[in-house]
């Protein structure tokens, strides 16, 4: 019997994590990335999938995954990185750093599954935005703006693969507990350290009472039994009505909003 083959990034822990121990329940043949595969501890294992070497830093081990898997029925696009900064004090390598990881890396991943997805007609490829990308977490902007590039980028690929039925969806966590590392840019002598280090403990609250990442694999479930799934889709605790937001209500109110929320009285 076939079992239709998926490749989720990011997959020792969190979202990817879940999603992955999902799709093996699907009955799907599943391959996991994970920087060092070979120091799984055993919770981060998963039975049934196996585990390879990918470093979204390092091409090569980008086409290494793609040329030894060959070709995909699904792809998962989840691993990334998160930071917390200045935009005045991040350095050019850094914002360079973190475009690499969450849009051309992540690029170069798909490039290398089209054209077999192309030639059989059929794939499904799935990209784990974030709602970052039109509602950005001050002194978080530059990973918002390099989420907001890779939901633009996945519009864009849907619209060129759909003649050849090759499905192109973007799922946008509002917020999910997990152990994301937020790499800090910015040191203790900083000018915007008493508002950075607010921002920062704001998004740790709010982290702490979300949704489990097991709420985002059983979305990721639904969306692949659709027959004509929608181009984007939110999730997490509060992601329509924040959505709803950002789409009608004065833009005055919104930074307000957005400023308060992460305790920025100004």
């Amino acid at each position: 019997m076939y079992k239709p083959k998926a490749l989720v990034t990011g997959a020792s822990r969190g979202i990817g994590h879940e999603i992955a121990k999902s799709l093996v329940q699907e009955g799907y043949e599943v391959f996991g990335t994970s920087r060092h595969p070979d120091s799984l501890s055993e919770t981060n294992k998963i039975p049934g999938v196996n585990f390879l070497k990918m470093d979204l830093l390092l091409p090569k081990t980008i086409d290494a995954v793609i040329a030894q898997l060959g070709s995909l029925d699904l792809l998962i696009n989840n691993a990334g990185y998160s930071q917390i900064g200045s935009v005045e004090e991040i350095t050019f390598d850094r914002i360079q750093e973190i475009f690499d990881a969450n849009l051309f890396s992540q690029i170069r991943l798909i490039k290398g599954f089209i054209p077999k997805m192309r030639e059989k007609q059929q794939g499904v490829i799935i990209n784990i935005t974030s709602m970052a990308g039109t509602n950005p977490m001050p002194f978080s902007t530059i990973y918002a703006a390099s989420k907001a590039a890779f939901d633009k980028f996945t519009q864009g690929l849907r619209n060129e693969l759909a003649k050849y039925h090759i499905m192109v969806i973007a799922i946008a966590p509002l917020y999910a507990n997990t152990s994301i590392t937020q790499n800090l840019d910015y040191n203790k002598d900083s000018p915007y350290r008493v508002e950075i280090e607010k921002a920062r403990a704001s998004r740790r609250r709010q982290l702490t009472n979300s949704v489990h990442p097991k709420v985002i694999a059983k979305q990721v479930m639904k969306i692949l039994k659709l027959k004509h799934p929608k181009y984007h889709y939110t999730t997490g605790k509060n992601a329509k009505l924040m959505g709803f937001f950002m789409r009608y209500m004065p833009q005055k109110f919104i930074e307000k909003m957005i400023r308060k929320r992460f305790e920025l009285n100004y």
